[in-house]
């Protein structure tokens, strides 16, 4: 994420998210991917509001069972308001998606009971930030898996 003043005095804040791809085997006859992502990939958006980013699943070949990961995020730059989980693809939580402020993490794990989910966009959980300050913040997705 990059923050920066704007030409009208306005501090804003850029994001750029790193797009950390995951593959995983989901048969022995042939190699399936799911990916998981965020979206919107970038933005720009002012100090001490508020903006939303989507974590997805891609698992357009075979349908995926159980979700988990970690959204990391830098402390200095952004802090977590709310973890909706409004139109879910997740019917039940293993745990309840939860944040820290103090560690800069995100953490989710779920399932998506039979028949799971196909499909390119399947939103998992949303992640409210207040940008803190100017400057440039990159959030990544790790210590992920898509079963």
């Amino acid at each position: 994420m990059e923050i920066k003043n704007s030409e009208n005095k306005k501090s804003k804040i850029s994001f750029f998210i790193l797009l950390s791809t995951f593959y995983f085997l989901f048969s022995v006859l042939a190699v399936q991917a799911a990916t998981l992502y965020l979206s919107p990939a970038s933005g720009d958006f002012t100090v001490g509001g508020n903006f939303t980013v989507a974590v997805y699943v891609s698992s357009p070949d075979q349908a995926m069972n159980a979700v988990q990961g970690t959204v990391t995020f830098p402390l200095d730059k952004l802090e977590v308001v709310s973890l909706p989980k409004s139109a879910s693809i997740v019917n039940l939580w293993v745990q309840n998606p939860r944040f820290s402020n103090k560690t800069g993490a995100v953490q989710f794990e779920g399932l998506a009971l039979n028949p799971g989910f196909t499909g390119s966009a399947g939103k998992l959980l949303s992640i409210t930030f207040r940008a803190k300050q100017t400057g440039r913040a990159l959030l990544e997705i790790a210590n992920s898996s898509v079963l």
